[in-house]
Formats: structure tokens, sequence, C-alpha cells
């Protein structure tokens, strides 16, 4: 078993899961904005440092994923936070894709970038003692999306960024996205996740990515937030696990399924259903969870940036970590 294998391994292990921290600035600003405090340095990195000092956070997470001006800023007490999570037994990662682009001649898609000068900024990650890495890439589903073209050159960046991380000593996560925007139906998402993870693999294998070197980060299958059908957990969970049985491979250690705007409890039920499905479909992959908003929002609105009620919002963050490691190990009398 290599280096990468084992950290992919531990970031999967039970009882734990990964936090996803890694919002970009503009969209960080936008979150302070809609509480009524503006997006500065300041805010930022008082929000991230309120996250990474919440106590007892290492016994619900493996790993976090932070932004790159996260990975070089330092906690009111001048040690690093790349230091600080370390210190914790927390691996500290990064997200590296650099954002979305417009895709020429089409119905308003778009095509992640970032593998320009990815080598370098990942050896430069190096010297900060990153480990894991993240790319995210996003498909909207509509009545002509999304189209092949998108889906395939998404999937080909996300096999070219897998394979240089991996190159250059990183676990990197993938993260091909299909949207919960939009009014379309549960079969519907699992007829284009399907589609999309097939082609990710297959773009993968060109690559020659390790698979048990890597981590999925996939959504659920749901239907979109704007369809008037509310689906059941038990109909997420087992959409979701049949399509990821017909896509991934056995070889991949981990699964950590992605929020996407779920709400939380919301998110947290459907992760328990999943866990519990997961026997009779005698999964291979450990089933974690990677959530962002599904635990940092109502922490967020609770804070404010009054350092009066960082303590009040560490334990929403705490607890809402703590239901979705019970969800996952599938116990439903403290989720």
């Amino acid at each position: 078993m290599t280096r990468l294998s084992e950290l992919a391994q531990f970031l999967v292990k039970q009882p734990k899961g990964i936090l996803a921290a890694d919002e970009s600035n503009a969209t960080m600003d936008n979150r302070l904005l809609s509480i009524g405090l503006d997006g500065t340095e300041f805010r930022r990195k008082g929000w991230r440092e309120l996250i990474f000092s919440t106590p007892d956070l290492n016994e619900y997470v493996s790993g976090i994923i932070m932004y790159d001006e996260t990975v070089r800023q330092k906690s009111q007490l001048g040690q690093s936070f790349v230091g600080m999570l370390t210190s914790f037994g927390i691996v500290p990662g990064v997200k590296v894709d650099t954002g979305t682009e417009h895709l020429v001649d089409s119905d308003g898609e778009f095509l992640t970038h970032g593998l320009d000068g990815l080598s370098k900024r990942l050896r430069e990650y190096k010297n900060f003692d990153i480990q894991f890495t993240k790319w995210r890439s996003v498909l909207n589903i509509g009545p002509n999306t999304p189209s092949d073209d998108c889906i395939r050159l998404n999937a080909n960046r996300l096999s070219k960024y897998a394979s240089i991380a991996q190159r250059e000593g990183f676990v990197p996560i993938v993260e091909p996205e299909v949207l919960m925007d939009g009014d379309h139906s549960l079969k519907k998402c699992y007829e284009v996740t399907d589609k999309v993870l097939n082609i990710v693999f297959s773009e993968l294998s060109k690559e020659n990515v390790k698979l048990n070197s890597m981590i999925l980060k996939p959504n659920m299958i749901l239907s979109g937030r704007l369809s008037d059908k509310e689906d059941s957990s038990e109909e997420v969970a087992v959409s979701t696990l049949e399509c990821l049985i017909q896509n991934v491979p056995k070889d991949v250690p981990g699964i950590a399924f992605l929020s996407g705007g779920q709400e939380d409890s919301q998110a947290t039920r459907n992760l328990f259903q999943i866990s519990r499905k997961s026997r009779e479909f005698s999964t291979p992959w450990e089933l974690t969870f990677s959530f962002g908003r599904a635990v940092l929002s109502s922490a967020l609105h609770t804070w404010n940036g009054n350092t009066n009620f960082v303590r009040n919002a560490q334990d929403i963050i705490i607890n809402r970590l703590r239901s979705n490691s019970n969800a996952r190990v599938n116990n439903p009398a403290k989720i």
C-alpha cells in the first residue's frame, strides 16, 4: 500500500467526514454580505479561525479543504492555520481549480479551469504541508443541458487534474457536481449523474489515475430544488446507491458526498439512509460526507461577526458534524 492510498483511506475512515471550507473569496464575501457584514480578509480569516478552533473538531473531521488564501493565513496567536489543523490530527487540503468559465457555443454551460501552472502551484502547497486537493466541475440540468461536450470536457479536466495531483504527491478529490438547481425529476438527475460518472471514470482510466489513491465527491440523486416532488430519503438513497454501483469501481476507497445546497437536516437524513441501505447493496467503498453549507451555514448566521457568539456558532458546527458522523455510521438515535 502506498502513502497516497493510505492517506485516502484515512480521510474516508469511519466515523469522520471531510469538511469543505474552501469557498472562494468572492463566494465567502457574498455569504458575509448576506448576514450584513462587509466581505474583507479580516472577516474571512475570523470566520475560518472560528471553524478551525472549534473544540473536539478532530473527533468528527479527518480533513479540511481550504481555499488558497486560508492556507497562507495565521491565527490570532500567530500559528498558521495549516499548522493548527495538523496539530489537531486533521489533514489539511486545498481547492486547486480556479473557478469556471463559460463554455463557448453552449446553452449557458461552464467549464472549470486551473490546469495551467497546476504542477507549480502544487509544489508550493507541498511547502505548506498540504496533503490533498480538490477540483470541482459543475453541470446544470436543463432542457438541453448538460451537453455531451460539456460533460466530456469537464471530465477530461478532472482526470488531468487528478493525474497531476497524484504525480506531485497529493490525494485528489474528484468532484463532478450535478447541481440541484432547476425543476428536474429525481429520474432525470439519475440519468445525468449516471452519464457523468461513466464518462469521468473513463477519462480517469485514460489518464492512468490510481483509483485507490483518490476520493470521489459526487452529488446525491435528488429532484431539482424547484421541483414539485419532495423525494423521500429512501428514494434518494436507493437511486444514489444504484447509480454509484453502476459506475464507481471498487478500487476507489471512499465516496464523500457533497451537500449541494440541501437543508442541514435533509442532507443528514439522506446520508443516514444511504448508509443504512448500503448494507443491502454490499457497497465496496466507505461512504462519508464532505459537507460545507450543511454544516456551516447556520453557524455563520449565529456568529454574525460578533465575538460574543463564537462559542454558540462552534456548538452548532460540532453538533452538525456529530449528527453527520452518526448518520454515516448508521446511528439513528443521535442524528
